[in-house]
Order: structure tokens, then sequence, then C-alpha cells
């Protein structure tokens, strides 16, 4: 009886060694840890054309937009979805200030993760610019930034799953 229990303890102390354990010390690293790439900026005179054709190149779903160096305004999947028109061709000659969100929120490289989850949770955005001291654009963190930061917490969990849960054939035929 004493082999088992000592069995049975072993496998609850091994399990709880394994176990990733994610704390508020965590969300209070700076947001350079975020930082991977910089930020694809495009002037306050850009089109609308060129902000979409910079987001396409790069695969980044927002452009920040610049006058003078300053960060001005962003333009975002949403902004686009939400205030251009795609009949004919004249969005693409819109200038960028027409869709752009105008001097959004921004942070700094030394504030804490906190801060940009926060403003994504209480602010509703996705993307969420980083500046310098001088506020000019150096980052943009997305929510895919953060979802990644929390996803690294936890590398068994995330990777040593199966694509989608078993749940046997759906019932619609799937």
């Amino acid at each position: 009886m004493d082999d088992y229990l000592d069995d049975e303890l072993e496998i609850m102390s091994e399990r709880a060694r394994q176990r990733a354990v994610i704390d508020a010390d965590h969300f209070e690293q700076p947001l350079r840890v975020l930082c991977k790439k910089p930020a694809i900026t495009v002037n306050t005179d850009a089109t609308v054309e060129q902000a979409v054709e910079l987001m396409r190149r790069h695969r980044f779903g927002a452009v920040v937009v610049t006058q003078n160096g300053k960060l001005s305004g962003i333009v975002t999947e949403r902004d686009l979805m939400m205030k251009v028109g795609l009949e004919g061709e004249a969005w693409r000659r819109r200038p960028v200030t027409e869709v752009m969100t105008r001097d959004p929120d921004a942070l700094e490289l030394d504030d804490a993760v906190k801060f940009v989850m926060n403003h994504m949770q209480v602010g509703g955005y996705r993307h969420v610019p980083v500046v310098n001291d001088r506020g000019e654009p150096i980052h943009v963190i997305s929510l895919r930034d953060v979802a990644r930061f929390v996803f690294d917490q936890f590398p068994k969990l995330v990777s040593n799953i199966a694509s989608r849960p078993s749940r046997g054939a759906p019932p619609w035929g799937g």
C-alpha cells in the first residue's frame, strides 16, 4: 500500500513541476518583449491605396500615419472595412487622413505589457502604436502579438495538441 501511495505522490509531484504557470509578473515586462518588427508608416499625404499596398506587402493589419515624423494616426483593417466604400476605384485615391483614426493612444517601449492589454480590452483596439520619447512611431503591437506572448508561456500546452478537438464526426456531416 505504501508503494502505491509513493508512486501516486511521485506522479502528482511530477505533474506539478510540469505545469506552466503564468502570473502577474509576466505582464509587468516592458513592451519591448512584444516588439518584433518596425512600424510601417505613411505620411499624411498618402492615399488609401498606398496604405493598403504597404499592409499587403508587409502582411500587417495596420499602418501608422505620420506628420513630420510624428504619430498622427493609424489605419487598420477595421478602418478600411468600416470607412472605405468599395464602389468603383475612387477609394484608392482618397487621402489616408479621411479613413485613419486620428491621434491614437500610444505607448512607449518601457511601458508594461499590461498597459497594451488594457488598451486593447478597454478601448477595443487590435493594434496599438509604440512611440519613442519624441512621439515617433517605432512599432505597432497587434492582438496577435499579445496572444503569441501569452501562448509562449505555455509551449507544451499549445504545441502538443491536435489542430482540432476530437469530437467525432460533426452532426452537419462536414
